[in-house]
């Protein structure tokens, strides 16, 4: 599947959650303001943020959503679209995650349901395909190169008095020399880890929440005893590059705009508002900071992976 068909089907109706993944300098700012124009009942909580030690490129998560999510993951699964400004691993914990919120939830019901003497399976069975909790993913990506120039000019050029001070005197020298090479390689390290996440996002996240499932299924055969039917929760597994998130939107609204037509009862404002989409903009002033070849050898593996996304057969 391409992002391409996310506009297809009912993926606006209630049942169906959209859980992005939020890659620092890859679009992630830009998707979430133009899906919060969107008129769902339930808003999404702030995505922020993904921190990392700008001096030596590690990742802390003292201030990560990740955190959040795990202390109450029942509300942030519960929303309509909500975003996850966290590296791919801990975006796959997210998302199976909130399969088994889900599962559960929906096992009980359909107990429920059956203790109340509802003995019509048939049409039981298709109450439950309708009104099922299904997700979609949705994880934007950039070359590797332009991502680690543009994240350099973020921490540069805006908000650098917050920054640490070696990096304030690395953005004030702006060269690739001597000590403030290490600042540089920090970009380029989180880069690099960024890809190794994202490869796991485009290649195993789907099998794993396959073979969630098919666990939930073979829990359910094994166990005679069990009262509550085990329920798959669909899940489809999408990515986008920056560079195809203008025409996205356009394709998108188009299909939006015309379910908004069609549909006299849907509670939702359906169309995108495409106006001044392009949020969190680069700026240039302290450091205009150019990428080097040794950095360009570091992100050798990140190139690598992009080039698979872009050119997958």
């Amino acid at each position: 599947k391409t992002a391409y068909e996310f506009g297809t089907g009912d993926w606006s109706s209630d049942e169906c959650g959209i859980l992005y993944h939020h890659v620092p300098k890859s679009g992630g700012s830009t998707m979430q303001h133009v899906f919060k124009g969107l008129n769902y009942k339930m808003r999404s909580y702030p995505s922020c943020c993904i921190e990392f030690d700008l001096v030596m490129g590690r990742s802390t998560e003292s201030r990560s959503i990740f955190n959040y999510f795990k202390e109450d993951p029942s509300k942030y699964c519960a929303r309509k679209f909500q975003g996850y400004e966290v590296y791919g691993g801990q975006f796959g914990t997210v998302v199976i995650t909130c399969m088994n919120i889900v599962s559960t939830s929906s096992s009980s019901k359909n107990t429920r349901n059956k203790d109340d003497g509802n003995t019509d399976e048939k049409e039981e069975q298709q109450k439950e395909e309708k009104g099922r909790r299904r997700f979609i993913t949705l994880s934007s990506y950039r070359e590797p190169m332009f991502r680690t120039i543009s994240w350099i000019q973020q921490a540069c050029n805006k908000g650098l008095k917050k920054r640490p001070k070696k990096v304030v005197q690395a953005c004030s020298r702006c060269r690739y020399k001597g000590e403030d090479k290490i600042i540089w390689d920090g970009f380029a390290n989180d880069t690099l880890k960024t890809f190794r996440h994202l490869d796991y996002v485009n290649r195993k996240l789907k099998s794993d929440v396959d073979k969630k499932n098919d666990e939930s299924v073979s829990k359910e055969n094994n166990d005679t005893t069990a009262v509550a039917k085990s329920v798959i929760v669909p899940v489809d597994v999408l990515m986008i590059n920056l560079d195809d998130m203008d025409d996205f939107f356009v394709k998108l609204n188009e299909t939006l705009t015309a379910e908004e037509q069609e549909s006299e009862t849907n509670p939702y404002k359906n169309s995108l508002k495409l106006d001044n989409t392009h949020v969190n903009k680069e700026k240039k002033g302290n450091c205009n900071f150019g990428m080097t070849s040794s950095m360009m050898k570091m992100l050798m593996p990140a190139s690598d992976v992009y080039h698979n996304f872009i050119m997958p057969f």
